[in-house]
């Protein structure tokens, strides 16, 4: 994972997203303790993803049909003083739909994580914890290694962007736009760059 700038709302969200959704909630008090709260993020989807660059806030890979994640999600909010922040800018994250249906627990956050807290290591593509994260983030931390060490479908997109460097398929400038924790990876452990890019990175180029 690595920090991402906060995405700024879109246009017309303070009337046409929140304020929008708290009179929805305020008209139907009863429905959304049953389900979900009426969409109005959807269409700004495209907007969220720019904003992290169409990079899953959690996997770090490319997601070009990504959905909008409440980060404080709606099984918290649903029934308390907090249900408006459903309809929050600030409480959405982009992510890979099946992260985004299947987390429970806490989870660090994409806006505040440093990528410090966690190392790729190859040749295996596996994510591992290092000692810089803080005990008060560890909870979350450890929570969010339960998917993202080595799931079945995180692995399976890892191999795949490794094997288009690897074949020279991608450059590493395009491995940094679309898997950048394996690109931050390669350049921790050079062994595992292209001749190329070995020769680029001892002359001073890369």
């Amino acid at each position: 994972m690595k920090r991402f700038a906060r995405v700024p709302a879109p246009d017309r969200w303070e009337t046409e997203g929140l304020a929008a959704g708290r009179a929805w909630l305020g008209k139907n008090p009863h429905n959304p303790a049953k389900g979900r709260p009426h969409d109005l993020w959807s269409p700004h989807r495209d907007h969220l993803a720019a904003g992290f660059g169409d990079l899953c806030g959690y996997t770090l890979m490319c997601e070009p049909t990504g959905t909008v994640d409440h980060f404080i999600s709606w099984s918290q909010l649903r029934g308390t003083a907090d249900a408006w922040r459903a309809y929050d800018w600030d409480n959405f994250r982009y992510s890979v739909a099946w992260f985004n249906s299947s987390r429970r627990g806490p989870i660090p956050d994409p806006y505040l994580v440093e990528e410090s807290w966690f190392e790729l290591r190859l040749p295996g593509l596996e994510l591992l914890v290092t000692d810089a994260v803080p005990m008060t983030e560890r909870p979350a931390v450890d929570n969010v290694m339960r998917w993202l060490r080595k799931d079945r479908r995180v692995m399976k997109a890892r191999q795949m962007w490794y094997r288009l460097y690897q074949d020279g398929k991608l450059s590493l400038a395009g491995l940094e736009q679309m898997a950048p924790l394996i690109a931050a990876a390669l350049r921790r452990q050079p062994d595992y760059l292209l001749p190329a890019d070995q020769a680029r990175l001892q002359a001073g180029a890369l």
